[in-house]
């Protein structure tokens, strides 16, 4: 359903959100029956993917040793790591997606 606008003679503004690209087009009669057009395209595109790397800082431990996981993740708002030994952790970013360096590092439980 389109939104009501109402503008001024010399124009106005309207905000607008789309889930697929829209070309708008806007239509201006003026007083004498002449018409003036104009149209504009907002374009939507789809989400870039997440993508996510781990690794370890040591790959082979003697049993009680430990290994730091350092998590890379961009467009992504939430990342769970987890282990064949049930262990699971949930690393999100405040700020919803964005391009991120590293999450965090996590010392492997002994």
């Amino acid at each position: 359903m389109a939104a009501a606008m109402s503008y001024k003679p010399t124009g106005g503004t309207q905000t607008v959100s789309a889930t697929e690209t829209v070309t708008y087009t806007a239509t201006a009669t003026a007083t004498g029956g002449g018409k003036a057009l104009a149209t504009v395209t907002v374009t939507v595109t789809a989400n870039p993917a997440a993508t996510v790397t781990i690794t370890a800082s040591r790959n082979s431990i003697v049993a009680g040793g430990s290994s730091v996981l350092t998590v890379a993740a961009t467009n992504a708002s939430l990342v769970t790591v987890t282990g064949n030994d049930n262990s699971s952790y949930t690393l999100a970013s405040p700020a919803g997606p964005k391009p991120l360096a590293r999450l965090r590092q996590l010392p492997i439980p002994r």
